[in-house]
């Protein structure tokens, strides 16, 4: 019973040993994913994406500037750049943010909407109006507006000229129009370019996203009359190159010292903490050549990746590893596994052993061996005799059965048995004596 237990209670270890096994696979492989998501920043507003230097909440920015408040009032939530008072429509990675901005000139003659001027003011921001993204436009016939900049000095126009009916709802929009290749004011003056009789419903004065205004005023050019918001893109960044090609080219932009340097798309963005050869940059951050990047204008506790935004330390850890992880997670388990089921083998090994040696042990103490001697001297009998386990003879008696009691001797009790083959025999079981009673036993067997 003894031994029953501790093979048992072995079994149950090893068992056990091999499902902690298992579950540290698990948890290998689990671990890494679960740590990266508590420390991750808000990244939408709605269905606005909020990439670094963007962000929502103190510490997910990377200065007041860029920071972004997402209002629920409405129902729909909206995201506001309270620093340049305006609503924040879309953020992307190579600098630029998409923004609704007020219609810098409008003249409504049906509806009350009647002379509203208003500036377009981005000084002491990190924001400017892109030329390339964007068109001046001025809306009617007949109308020419001129961008008068921050200092009242024309730097930008545009002529409205009548190639449809002014008084039908389709009117016109310029293709003559231009703006300086970087601004931050716009504050436009409307005037009649031919004559002032003209017939107009509405004439209008408004900085437009180029893409947007290809595809939603060409197709529907009441739209842009009846709106006194308009998308336009501003950027926050300039591209200027590689880090070989600026160190070479424009060293006091970026000097050795690495600063100034941040990939964000197919090129790079000066981000420099002042203004640095009239480029207006953000924020220090580090480029390194040899060994890829490393930015310090990330806050505490995230750092920049290769797609220009930060992330939190630990889930650019776990991401890059994640693939070491698995390896030696697995290749963990497996050599772990490995070794239980050696020690599984061993463990079966080792009891079979002693399995045999209790045998060897208990034929011998119960003279097993004066039996195999008695039979090699007596050559007539070796046929009929043959030798039976413990578990044979209680199975053909019955677990000693007392309905198959034959008889009773001075030495043991026979009982009627019935072999596997259905031979029967007779069984006799000694009783419990000495040792020096078993030769005697054997004798009257």
């Amino acid at each position: 019973m003894l031994n029953k237990f501790c093979f048992d209670s072995c079994e149950f270890v090893a068992a056990s040993a091999m499902l902690a096994a298992t579950s540290s696979i698990i948890i290998l492989l689990l671990g890494p994913i679960k740590a990266s998501e508590k420390f991750l920043c808000p990244t939408e507003c709605g269905n606005v994406s909020i990439i670094y230097p963007f962000g929502i909440g103190k510490g997910c920015y990377f200065d007041k500037g860029y920071e972004v408040i997402c209002d629920n009032s409405s129902g729909s939530p909206k995201a506001f750049l309270p620093s340049i008072k305006t609503e924040l429509l879309d953020s992307y990675s190579d600098t630029t943010i998409r923004v609704n901005i007020p219609v810098i000139f409008l003249h409504n003659r049906i509806a009350t909407r009647n002379h509203m001027a208003r500036e377009v003011n981005l000084s002491g921001s990190a924001f400017t109006f892109p030329w390339r993204l964007n068109k001046f436009t001025a809306i009617g016939c007949d109308n020419y507006a001129i961008d008068l900049g921050n200092d009242s000095t024309i730097s930008g126009g545009c002529l409205s000229v009548c190639t449809c009916d002014p008084t039908q709802k389709s009117g016109c929009y310029d293709f003559l129009c231009s703006i300086p290749p970087i601004s931050k004011v716009l504050n436009a003056n409307l005037s009649y370019f031919y004559s002032q009789s003209i017939l107009q419903n509405c004439r209008s004065v408004s900085l437009v996203q180029g893409d947007w205004l290809d595809s939603s005023y060409l197709s529907n050019p009441q739209v842009l009359k009846e709106r006194d918001q308009v998308p336009a893109m501003l950027e926050w960044g300039e591209k200027i190159g590689t880090c070989i090609e600026e160190y070479s080219s424009n060293p006091t932009s970026c000097n050795l010292n690495q600063e100034c340097l941040m990939q964000l798309s197919s090129g790079y963005v000066c981000l420099c903490d002042s203004l640095v050869d009239g480029r207006y940059c953000p924020g220090r951050l580090i480029c390194n050549t040899s060994n890829g990047y490393n930015c310090s204008g990330c806050p505490h506790g995230y750092s920049s990746n290769r797609y220009g935004s930060c992330q939190p330390i630990l889930e650019i850890f776990f991401h890059k590893s994640r693939v070491k992880y698995i390896v030696i997670g697995c290749s963990g388990g497996l050599v772990l596994l490995f070794l239980l089921i050696g020690i599984w083998w061993l463990y079966k090994f080792v009891k079979r052993k002693r399995q045999i040696k209790l045998k060897q042990k208990f034929f011998k103490r119960n003279g097993g061996l004066i039996l195999q001697q008695e039979l090699s001297v007596s050559e007539g009998n070796i046929e009929k005799t043959k030798l039976f386990t413990s578990n044979d003879l209680e199975k053909a008696t019955d677990n000693y059965n007392t309905n198959r009691i034959l008889g009773q001797g001075g030495q043991g009790t026979v009982y009627k048995g019935m072999l596997t083959n259905g031979r029967i025999v007779a069984v006799k079981k000694s009783k419990l004596v000495d040792e020096s009673n078993v030769e005697q036993f054997i004798n009257e067997v």
